[in-house]
């Protein structure tokens, strides 16, 4: 514990012992499942877009990017749902996010 320069924090009994973060991490990942499932009941890709974004913990609780804080989810599944090169007005900050997922190299494989 000394000699290793390790440290342990005792937390009150009424508190589970996960790591605060992975708390809110699991409380993104219901709150965007439960907007998809609310707002795109019929589609099933969604989720499967999403499940990658969540584990390397890209969405905030407010729905935002976190590095991209003016784009929301839902702007995002705008996005994905629209094809692709149809029109000219595709926001650059939306394409900017692409580029940076890409460089993330997530795998969106099941």
């Amino acid at each position: 514990m000394f000699a290793n320069q390790q440290k342990f924090v005792i937390h009150p009994s009424n508190e589970f012992c996960a790591d605060k973060n992975f708390k809110n991490s699991n409380e993104t990942e219901n709150q965007i499942i439960l907007f998809l499932k609310n707002t795109y009941p019929k589609n099933k890709m969604l989720a499967l877009v999403f499940k990658p974004l969540i584990k390397e913990n890209l969405i905030g609780e407010d729905l935002f990017f976190h590095d991209f804080a003016n784009i929301h989810v839902a702007d995002f599944c705008v996005f994905v749902n629209n094809r692709f090169g149809k029109s000219d007005k595709t926001d650059t900050n939306m394409l900017k996010l692409c580029k940076y997922l890409q460089k993330k190299t997530l795998n969106f494989l099941v």
